[in-house]
């Protein structure tokens, strides 16, 4: 009876393990069986949760339902842990007490499984592989009931559910491969990333429809090939070997390529290359995900050529965060308030404000929340203290939710503009000035005119005809050797006025200079002066046989004979050198004496008008003018001018 009893428990669980489609239908059928064909008392299937160190009674038949609801067995080897339930999780293995009454192992549970006619157990444990993930116990309502028959047929129920457990789980495991295969398929063909898998030989097996898309090359016309038919040379060869031997040695690869597509147009692509490894961790294939990324490459492009101009303009450029730090600035904002080298993002914008460039910030405030742009001019200090005049433009900028997130400002140094308006105001000055110097002047040289023509023309015109009148009175009467004294004596005062209107003459327009040219009127000019001064010149020039336009000639003349008049009168100089020498269509003319010397700002003072008015006349013809000078150190005149043709 025992045996059938036992086979008939074996075939039915047999039936139910061929019928079940999940571990929960042979876990709640199998307590059923054991119960009904197994003349067994009671059944229940517990399930570890090692999160809890518990094993929970999740499946169970007969009456005594309230028996496992009361249960507490553990799965650590603890007090709880000491039955078979807890022992056959441990170890794996299969555990039974045959006397309930007197074994010490149910001593924890005794008394309740006594109370329902429980006289020997034991626990199967169910397997997954290695591991234990049920336990079915049964108890017997005799006491030896488990025979090593018995032990033997239950033994091989164990093993069919264990059997069919795993297979469930395989199965499962292989449904979900299957199903996270197919997501992995699917987003390898939906995705807009080019991917190839190659063999390790490196020839193409595999490509998605956006490679095929993005180069135009069909799959047919690819696979069997190896990627290299897409490059253009630009990556070298030591780059393609470091790539490679990381791929080759279980590494990821990861760089750019400058790749060519069918139609050979060029296009950059990201690329992530990584190997694929087997169940032995040997590598079969290699994977490529690869980015296009060729508007990423112009957009840079762009921005560098951008960065390249915002760093060799004059022009001030930068962009700071709302708290006014600098995000970046350019060189020459870096260069002008003396920062180039240190990290620009420790600055923030109002260090280098002047004490009114924060009376304008309150207006560029305002501004900027009204309609986001500013527009005006600003000062501002560098490192050293010096003051930097601006025009400048800023410009808020929001992100797509209106948010501010940054200030851009471009600037243009407004140091020359206020330089040369000082510049003008001070020429403007001294033009008036000379203005009524001149005509100071010009009273001046017509008095002196007047009175030369007075005092000796005049006086010679007046002797004169007192010697006609004598003449015409004594013709007849006086001796004829005292009358031809007489004409002789008025025939050299007619001579000396002829002289003196020469003279007065000569020094207001020098005829010299068409007649004998510039070199000679120089030399003559310089040895007027020498006799008159006592100051040794020594004149040098290359131009003796040149022909110089009248008009520079003059100018030149007058430039001359100003300035040894200013160092007559002023210098105190004992030697003067002059120099003219034609250079490549230009002359250069130095003029440098060993005198007193002076400070060059006095020239501003109104007091040097003969040098304002040298420096006019170069101005005049286009000139460069330099005046070197300084106490007890001489003066120096360079002058340059464009030789004009005549």
């Amino acid at each position: 009876y025992k045996s059938r009893r036992l086979y008939e428990f074996i075939g039915s669980c047999n039936d139910l393990i061929l019928r079940a489609k999940t571990p929960e239908a042979i876990y709640s059928e199998i307590c059923k069986i054991a119960v009904e064909k197994g003349d067994f008392l009671f059944g229940w299937i517990g399930i570890p949760d090692e999160s809890k160190h518990m094993i929970e009674a999740r499946y169970q038949w007969n009456e005594e339902q309230d028996y496992v609801k009361e249960l507490k067995v553990s799965t650590l080897d603890d007090a709880f842990g000491q039955g078979p339930t807890g022992r056959a999780y441990r170890t794996g293995k299969y555990y039974y007490c045959n006397d309930i009454v007197n074994d010490p192992v149910m001593a924890t549970w005794a008394s309740r499984a006594l109370k329902r006619g429980f006289r020997s157990s034991i626990a199967l444990p169910v397997k997954a592989g290695e591991k234990v993930v049920s336990l079915v116990t049964l108890y017997a309502p005799r006491a030896f009931f488990f025979t090593d028959d018995e032990i033997r047929l239950l033994l091989r129920v164990a093993e069919n559910i264990s059997f069919a457990i795993t297979a469930f789980e395989n199965n499962q495991k292989r449904i979900a491969a299957e199903n996270e295969l197919l997501k992995v398929t699917r987003a390898v063909e939906q995705s807009s990333a080019s991917v190839v898998i190659t063999n390790i030989d490196g020839k193409i097996e595999y490509v998605n429809p956006a490679f095929t898309k993005l180069t135009g090359f069909e799959m047919e016309e690819v696979v069997g090939q190896n990627p290299n038919m897409l490059k253009t040379g630009h990556t070298s060869r030591e780059e393609y070997g470091k790539m490679w031997y990381a791929i080759t040695h279980f590494q990821t690869w990861e760089g750019e390529f400058l790749n060519k597509k069918k139609n050979g147009e060029t296009y950059w692509e990201h690329a992530v290359i990584s190997p694929i490894l087997n169940e032995k961790k040997e590598i079969t294939h290699f994977v490529a995900v690869k980015e296009n990324i060729t508007e990423r490459k112009r957009i840079e492009q762009e921005q560098q050529q951008l960065l390249d101009i915002f760093e060799n303009t004059n022009a001030f450029v930068a962009t700071c965060d709302m708290s006014r730090r600098f995000i970046y600035a350019n060189k020459a904002i870096r260069d002008i308030l003396e920062i180039d080298g240190d990290d620009i993002t420790q600055y923030i914008v109002d260090d280098f404000r002047a004490d009114n460039g924060f009376r304008v910030l309150e207006e560029m405030n305002v501004a900027l929340q009204k309609t986001g742009k500013w527009i005006g001019e600003n000062t501002y200090r560098s490192r050293s203290g010096k003051e930097i005049p601006v025009m400048q433009v800023v410009v808020l900028h929001k992100d797509q939710t209106g948010k501010n997130t940054q200030i851009s400002t471009t600037a243009l140094d407004l140091s020359r503009v206020k330089e040369t308006e000082k510049d003008l105001l001070r020429l403007n000055r001294e033009l008036r000035e000379f203005s009524r110097h001149l005509q100071s002047v010009r009273e001046v040289e017509k008095n002196k005119i007047l009175s030369e023509v007075h005092d000796e023309l005049g006086q010679g015109l007046a002797a004169l005809m007192i010697d006609v009148s004598w003449i015409k009175k004594h013709l007849r009467d006086e001796d004829p050797t005292l009358v031809s004294k007489k004409i002789d004596g008025l025939l050299d005062a007619i001579s000396g006025n002829i002289d003196a209107f020469s003279r007065i003459y000569s020094s207001m327009n020098p005829s010299m200079l068409s007649e004998l040219g510039l070199h000679a009127s120089i030399e003559y000019l310089i040895s007027s002066f020498t006799k008159s001064s006592g100051v040794q010149v020594r004149f040098s020039s290359n131009i003796e046989n040149e022909a110089v336009h009248p008009n520079q000639s003059l100018a030149l003349y007058r430039i001359i004979q100003e300035a040894l008049a200013n160092i007559k009168q002023h210098a105190r100089a004992s030697h003067v050198t002059v120099s003219l020498i034609r250079l490549d269509g230009t002359l250069d003319l130095s003029i440098e004496d060993d005198g007193i010397g002076f400070s060059p700002s006095a020239v501003d003072s109104g007091n040097h008008y003969g040098l304002l008015e040298i420096r006019e006349r170069i101005y005049a013809m286009n000139g460069t003018f330099t005046l070197v000078a300084a106490p007890d150190q001489g003066t120096k005149l360079q002058i340059q001018i464009p030789l004009e043709k005549r």
